[in-house]
Formats: structure tokens, C-alpha cells, sequence
């Protein structure tokens, strides 16, 4: 676990980003490995309050990330662990014949 010094994120903002909701939409990929805020970006998605919603867009400012979304609009310190997915772009069907 993080100290405060590490993370000076308020425990009720750290608790939003703490559980993993219980599916991944169709379409999305969760990271394999750990992931910070500070490696979010426009475009994916970010678990909040046990929900995915995607990332419209994100700022960061002397390391605190401002991060709206479809949902909740947050603002944390960039060490902040969290749990983000990607969306599979776009691709054409494939016909497949038996």
C-alpha cells in the first residue's frame, strides 16, 4: 500500500478507484500489467465506483490528472493505482466458411 506522502490522493477518492467491476463490456481489453492514472489516456475506459466508463479526456498538472469521463469527472495524483482497458479498434468481419 502506498503511504501518504507517496500518494497524497484523499482515501475517498482512492476508494473509487479500487474494485474491479465484475465484467469487461464487449470490446474491452483490461492492461495486464498494474496501471497508474498517469498512464491513462483519451480513448480507453477506467474502472470508477466499480463501473467502466471511457476517458474523454485527461490533464495533468504538476503530477494531479483531472480525468472525464462518461460518468464521474475525478482529479487524483498521477501514482494513484487503477484499473483501465482499451477498445479493440475497429476492424472489418472476416467471413468464415465451414
Amino acid at each position: 500500500m502506498l503511504q501518504e506522502t507517496e500518494n497524497p490522493t484523499p482515501h475517498g477518492i482512492l476508494a473509487r478507484f479500487t474494485e474491479l467491476p465484475p465484467y469487461l463490456p464487449r470490446g474491452l481489453y483490461e492492461f495486464d500489467d498494474p496501471q497508474t492514472l498517469g498512464d491513462l489516456a483519451s480513448g480507453q475506459a477506467i474502472a470508477i465506483d466499480r463501473r467502466w466508463y471511457d476517458v474523454l479526456g485527461c490533464t495533468s498538472v504538476n503530477g494531479w490528472v483531472s480525468v472525464d469521463t462518461t460518468g464521474p469527472k475525478l482529479t487524483a495524483h498521477e501514482t494513484t493505482p487503477v484499473h483501465l482497458a482499451w477498445r479493440e479498434p475497429d476492424r472489418e468481419p472476416v467471413a468464415t466458411w465451414v
